[in-house]
């Protein structure tokens, strides 16, 4: 295992180990999810992860947002409400 020297903040300074942990977690709760919940909800609910990426680098680690980011957001939100009527009207 490769341990990576991360960047500038002050989280960032100490040496970090690369690990699996994370995405074990990440996939359980994901199974967890389309147990219970339909098909469509749940693709439409995955489409918003890079939301939440940039969500998680905005408010940790100071990054800002350009005009195509914030683009990329109105349509992913805009994507996503829309498929989120068409699965209400099938249903």
């Amino acid at each position: 295992m490769k341990i990576l020297r991360q960047g500038k903040a002050p989280w960032e300074r100490k040496y970090i180990a690369p690990s699996n942990e994370p995405k074990k977690v990440q996939l359980t709760q994901q199974m967890w999810s389309v147990r219970r919940t339909s098909p469509s909800r749940v693709s439409l609910l995955l489409g918003t992860e890079p939301l939440w990426a940039a969500a998680v680098g905005i408010a940790l680690g100071g990054e800002r947002l350009g005009v195509l980011g914030l683009l990329g957001a109105v349509l992913v939100l805009a994507g996503t409400a829309w498929g989120r009527r068409r699965a209400d009207a099938a249903a």
